[in-house]
């Protein structure tokens, strides 16, 4: 504790400076001692300030010594010069007491910048931590693969020894079935059998004449947008039934393509000769084989095809001012009543859907299948959603798999509060469950949107929930002036991008960072096109 010299005294909780005048110029000051505030409680900086205003004091009774006949107002401006020290003296200390207050604000945010630092790293850390466990399940799966693989061995070794033979059973290719069993089976007229194998070998000619049970949605997808580019009179040349596929299209440029009429007779008569050869040989559930086939839209520059619409602001605005997002007199549970008005909002996956979609440029199917596990962070972290076929997800084809960086709209709406609130390994949108022919999340869903938007005066042929998806890519590519290999990036390469067929092979070299996908994705600004967010944002 500091020793305070005897002219320091304590009133009230505030030291003073208390300093006699020396007897030969009382006279002069007119004052026998001088009383000063210290203003401050601390002893050590009460000694500090006291020493200063002492050794100041005296050099004010020497300067007076020394006049002749000082007058009251020189003795004022004197004594006033003690004052002005105090305030230094006080201003300094403050200055001190401030610069103590900044060090601890500056520790405090290092503190709070390294706690961020942390958070950030664990969040990555259970990422790895659960793409780990995911390889783990992999391993454990081909581990069972193997251990089935080797029982299969022991029985078949068990057969050979016991005299018997294990034949293999091979799944056909497409041109060996059609000229195996089904022309035969058909029994179609000449007429009819000529169609049908052009068709057939049509197919097999663009994606390869493979085994049955090889073909994917990719393939038929592929098969598709080949065929919408090669010239109506196909078939009609000899010389079309010789030539490459790369020269067949070549040929079609800048000539009258195929038109819709055309295209569904090919994709119907493959789909059904890919169902009769099934039902002979098996190789795979009758779903699983047809769904291949479903879900593909032809491109709105074939001939015939009715071009689905994009969702205007003003409709948007209207969509949600209806009673989902205004508020509904439906139970939670009644989901094919939300039209009907009234005072609740229940943020579920009727709510979400129309949302996630407008901001995302997801599919339906992709946002009713997302999972706890599907949001990630990458190394910066950027909160990105991970579309993928792992487990009992689907996608529409192998492009369909990527990551997709949430807006901040949806972010700021709690889009992420989904994810932390779902229990491990389960759906975020718990209310949804699979229906229909193909056990899809969101077959109910699309039912109720139409009849939804009926009921509430908005719906509009050709306006329906994959629109909103049309809405993201034309908004990117046409507002925001994102390019469109960027575009494919974000959507999964998709059909509603006709431009983006003379990218591909430039796109196959082309590395897509979180960052720049984020940028591209906050550049989607629907508030400055006229779109009312608050009414998303109000209850």
């Amino acid at each position: 504790m500091a020793t305070l010299a005897t002219h320091i005294h304590r009133r009230g909780g505030t030291y003073h400076l208390r300093c006699r005048v020396p007897l030969d110029l009382v006279d002069k000051t007119g004052r026998t001692e001088i009383r000063r505030s210290l203003r401050t409680s601390s002893p050590a900086e009460a000694k500090r300030r006291g020493s200063v205003l002492f050794t100041r004091l005296s050099k004010v009774f020497s300067e007076i010594r020394v006049l002749a006949n000082p007058k009251d107002e020189l003795i004022a401006v004197l004594m006033d010069t003690v004052s002005l020290e105090a305030s230094v003296a006080e201003q300094e200390a403050r200055n001190r007491e401030t610069e103590r207050t900044l060090n601890g604000l500056r520790k405090a945010v290092e503190d709070i910048r390294a706690c961020e630092e942390q958070s950030l790293k664990l969040r990555l850390a259970a990422s790895e931590l659960k793409a780990l466990d995911i390889q783990a399940q992999r391993v454990a799966d081909i581990a069972k693969l193997k251990s089935l693989t080797d029982q299969a061995e022991h029985l078949k070794s068990l057969v050979s020894r016991a005299g018997a033979s294990v034949q293999k059973r091979e799944i056909p290719t497409v041109l060996q079935y059609l000229e195996s069993a089904y022309e035969q089976k058909k029994r179609l007229q000449d007429d009819g059998r000529r169609h049908m194998k052009h068709y057939i070998r049509t197919f097999a000619r663009i994606v390869g004449d493979k085994s049955l049970a090889d073909y994917t949605a990719t393939d038929v997808v592929s098969w598709v947008r080949t065929l919408e580019k090669i010239k109506k009179s196909f078939g009609k040349s000899p010389r079309d039934a010789i030539i490459t596929v790369e020269e067949l299209l070549k040929d079609s440029e800048g000539k009258p393509t195929l038109g819709v009429t055309t295209l569904e007779k090919h994709i119907t008569h493959v789909k059904d000769f890919f169902q009769s050869a099934n039902k002979d040989i098996r190789w795979g559930p009758m779903d699983e084989v047809v769904s291949i086939f479903e879900d593909v839209e032809l491109s709105d520059f074939v001939p015939g095809v009715e071009k689905r619409k994009t969702w205007s602001i003003d409709h948007l605005n209207k969509l949600f001012a209806s009673p989902i997002w205004s508020g509904t007199g439906s139970r939670k549970e009644d989901l094919s009543k939300r039209y009907i008005p009234g005072p609740d909002i229940f943020r579920d996956a009727y709510w979400w859907l129309p949302v996630v979609a407008l901001w995302t440029g997801a599919r339906l199917e992709e946002i009713a299948q997302l999972r706890k596990e599907d949001l990630v962070f990458d190394a910066n972290g950027i909160a990105c959603i991970n579309i993928n076929d792992d487990g009992p997800r689907r996608l529409k084809t192998e492009n369909s798999r990527r990551l997709v960086p949430i807006h901040s709209n949806l972010r700021r709406l709690g889009f992420l509060d989904l994810f932390e609130q779902a229990d491990q390994e389960c759906q975020i949108f718990t209310e949804l469950s699979p229906t229909g022919r193909l056990k899809k999340l969101g077959d109910t869903y699309s039912g109720h949107f139409t009849n939804y938007r009926r009921r509430c005066g908005i719906y509009e042929p050709l306006m329906d929930f994959h629109s909103l998806r049309r809405t993201f890519i034309t908004t990117l590519r046409n507002k925001a002036k994102i390019d469109v290999m960027t575009v494919a990036a974000l959507v999964g390469h998709d059909d509603d991008l006709p431009a983006l067929e003379r990218f591909r092979q430039t796109d196959d070299y082309t590395d897509y960072d979180a960052a720049d996908l984020a940028e591209a994705v906050e550049a989607l600004d629907y508030e400055a096109l006229g779109l009312d967010i608050m009414c998303l944002k109000g209850r």
